[in-house]
């Protein structure tokens, strides 16, 4: 019974084998072919062993390509996210500022419109203190004519005769201060303007030239730009660089150290074997001269301490030559490499002083740049100052009148005519904030230009010329 049950037992496991060899002969039928009597003679390369190392790459393979496109995802969100908030941002910052200049627009308005109704109420004033001046000249006038003619008892007729005349000369008076009435509501009114046509044309030429500033700004910013990039490239270089020589300054000194320390430790060696001769020998002598007879002990020790005393003597020297020889080499590398230590200090010297001055001109543009801002923020907070306009006028009286005519030639200020539009004026004071944004090279060209322009503009009410000419125009 027992031999049929070990022999059941090896029937099942002669089974179990063949079935694991099936199974594993299905994976490669290469595995098959054979072409010698060795195992290594296999046709394929691949062992059944590595069959589930190349399953797990594959799965390895296929969690990260889908890692790989959850972080694509996540990276296109994220751009998109950034890029509508940066959209966002940009909008509101261009509705403040619309904002800011609509605001800025009304206020000049409003001023304008104040200083308009400021003029009116000063031509009016003036109008009716010279109404006044006329009327008192008049009754002193017929006060006097009428005790003349009580005086002198002229008669009837006559008097009918100057009353008729006196009223003739009043109602001529009276049509003439109505036409001049209507010439001054007729040049209070707003006519057109000769040279709104050339303002315009200026105004065009000046915006050409605010869009090409724009242009050069926007190069000038992009070249700056630039420049930061490969000066923070370049401090990355020369911080790399300094790293690098720091490291091999380090690395010199360790190599320097250690040589000492072998340097004293071959010296202690040196000298611990000379003791251990030493003390040889002594032991040597020593029982050479128990041992030997004592006729031979006088010229045996002798012979012995010669003997001894030049080998060891030949030893010393060989050891202090070749000690001597390595400290020379020693010395040398020592040499060597503090000349390497002084001239990467040289470097880092040189080095940092380039730095320095680099960062000495970038301080000092900085502060250029901080005090065109601050000219810039005050020319922004000034207010707009227009000019004050006013009109002279003269009385061409009767013949009759002998009163005294007003003394002056009203304000001593520019007529309201001759004021620029409020468009040329905010776009002469972009051209200001524009300007101050540039570098001191183009500044100094394009500050005289708009000088000339703004004279051109705004004539000055002391100019002799501007004076003529307003002269001329009251005419």
């Amino acid at each position: 019974m027992d031999v049929l049950v070990q022999g059941n037992s090896e029937e099942q496991e002669e089974r179990l084998y063949s079935s694991e060899l099936r199974d594993i002969e299905r994976y490669s039928l290469g595995n098959q072919l054979r072409y010698g009597y060795f195992g290594r003679d296999a046709s394929t390369q691949t062992d059944v062993i590595e069959l589930p190392r190349v399953k797990e790459l594959s799965e390895v393979t296929c969690t990260l390509l889908e890692d790989m496109k959850a972080v694509k995802s996540d990276l296109e969100y994220k751009h998109k996210f950034l890029q509508t908030d940066y959209e966002e941002k940009l909008q509101q910052h261009s509705l403040f500022l619309y904002m800011r200049i609509n605001e800025k627009v009304l206020d000049l308005e409003r001023q304008h419109k104040e200083k308009v109704a400021v003029l009116r109420k000063s031509f009016q004033q003036q109008l009716c203190d010279g109404l006044a001046v006329l009327r008192a000249s008049y009754k002193k006038y017929y006060s006097r004519k009428e005790e003349k003619d009580q005086s002198s008892g002229s008669t009837k007729a006559g008097r009918l005769h100057e009353l008729i005349n006196e009223v003739q000369e009043k109602n001529a008076m009276i049509d003439y201060l109505s036409a001049q009435l209507k010439e001054y509501e007729t040049s209070l009114q707003p006519y057109e303007d000769p040279e709104k046509e050339l303002l315009a044309h200026e105004n065009e030429k000046l915006k050409d030239e605010i869009d090409t500033l724009h242009v050069d700004i926007e190069r000038l910013s992009d070249c700056l730009d630039c420049k930061d990039k490969q000066l923070g490239l370049s401090l990355q270089t020369m911080k790399e660089k300094a790293e690098n020589d720091q490291i091999t300054i380090n690395k010199l000194v360790a190599e320097n150290e250690n040589l000492k320390r072998d340097l004293h430790v071959e010296k202690d060696a040196g000298r611990s074997k000379l003791k251990k001769l030493k003390e040889e020998m002594e032991k040597e002598i020593q029982s050479m001269q128990t041992s030997s007879k004592k006729t031979k002990a006088e010229t045996l020790p002798e012979f012995l301490r010669r003997k001894y005393s030049n080998t060891f003597a030949m030893q010393v020297k060989n050891g202090e030559q070749e000690l001597l020889g390595q400290l020379e080499g020693v010395q040398r590398i020592e040499k060597q490499q503090r000349k390497q230590i002084e001239s990467l200090r040289k470097q880092l010297d040189r080095t940092i002083r380039m730095w320095e001055k680099k960062f000495d001109i970038l301080k000092q543009s900085f502060h250029a740049i901080k005090d065109e801002m601050f000219l810039r923020q005050m020319l922004q907070r000034q207010a707009a100052t227009l000019h004050h306009a006013s009109v002279s006028y003269t009385f061409d009286m009767p013949a009759a009148f002998h009163g005294k005519a007003p003394v002056g030639d009203g304000l001593g200020m520019p007529s309201y005519s001759s004021e620029m539009p409020l468009v040329a004026y905010l776009l002469l004071t972009l051209n200001l904030i524009l300007v101050l944004d540039l570098p001191s090279k183009l500044r100094q060209p394009l500050m005289m230009m708009l000088s000339m322009q703004q004279d051109q503009m705004f004539p000055h009410p002391k100019n002799p010329k501007y004076c003529l000419k307003m002269r001329k125009k009251r005419r």
